[in-house]
């Protein structure tokens, strides 16, 4: 068996041709806030952090406090996707005063392309899922990696030795895997270091997904395998029908 390396399949808008407009797939899972984008384009670039964790993670009360410890002692401008059903998990005496002033938005849900094309965004914190991660490397966004279970934890890994494209939040001692605050990193990544991974990281990727990329290319069957698979095809059919014979009528596969 041939095994073949597909992706990304990230909807990237053509290189060099100053597109403008909504970057989409074409669904939402929930109805996204078009707010955002008008909260970040008052932002300086690479100033805001991004803060995601998907539609299906959950991050617990006490996680999700922590998170808003370090968001606030970054000292960054950030924007934090809460889903509906985790809004009870905010704690609010934190949050209420900074989405006041400004200083953050908190949102149920918002079209993430258009967020991390977004130049005023400068660091995602995020938990890592597959879609996201592609999506933070295709745009070539910094991440400061909390992977949550399955696949999440491997890919935060890979995120930071792997790929160099962010930094893991390492658990505390004794917090029953509570991450730590993670200040530190979103300053890092808002503020200079790892942002030129920007341009270097989108770039490789969507090399990758252009025409003519190595993506493309491998979804291109090869002429030769095609015509062998059709040969074979037809040999089983003959041999079939071949079996078939004496009275009886063959099956066809």
């Amino acid at each position: 068996m041939k095994a073949r390396a597909i992706g990304p399949c990230v909807p990237l808008p053509a290189a060099g041709t100053g597109a403008t407009g909504r970057i989409t797939y074409g669904a939402n899972l929930l109805n996204p806030e078009d707010a955002c984008i008008k909260w970040l384009d008052t932002k300086p670039p690479g100033s805001v952090a991004y803060v995601s964790f998907g539609s299906f993670a959950s991050l617990g009360a006490a996680q999700t406090e922590e998170l808003a410890r370090g968001l606030l002692a970054a000292g960054t401008p950030f924007l934090w996707v809460v889903r509906a059903t985790e809004e009870h998990e905010l704690p609010r005496r934190l949050l209420d005063e900074p989405a006041a002033s400004g200083a953050a938005m908190i949102v149920r849900w918002c079209p993430q392309l258009d967020v991390l094309a977004h130049p005023a965004v400068g660091c995602f914190v995020t938990h890592c899922g597959w879609n996201s991660t592609l999506e933070a490397l295709s745009f070539g966004v910094p991440m400061v990696a909390l992977g949550i279970w399955s696949d999440q934890p491997t890919n935060a890994r890979c995120v930071e030795a792997a790929w160099g494209a962010g930094a893991r939040a390492p658990p505390r001692r004794g917090d029953d895997g509570v991450p730590a605050r993670g200040g530190g990193a979103v300053r890092a990544r808002c503020h200079g270091r790892g942002r030129g991974r920007r341009a270097r990281g989108g770039g490789e990727v969507e090399c990758q997904g252009a025409r003519g990329g190595g993506a493309r290319r491998q979804l291109r069957p090869e002429p030769g395998r095609v015509r062998g698979v059709r040969a074979r095809r037809r040999r089983r059919r003959g041999e079939v029908e071949g079996a078939g014979s004496g009275g009886k009528r063959g099956c066809r596969l």
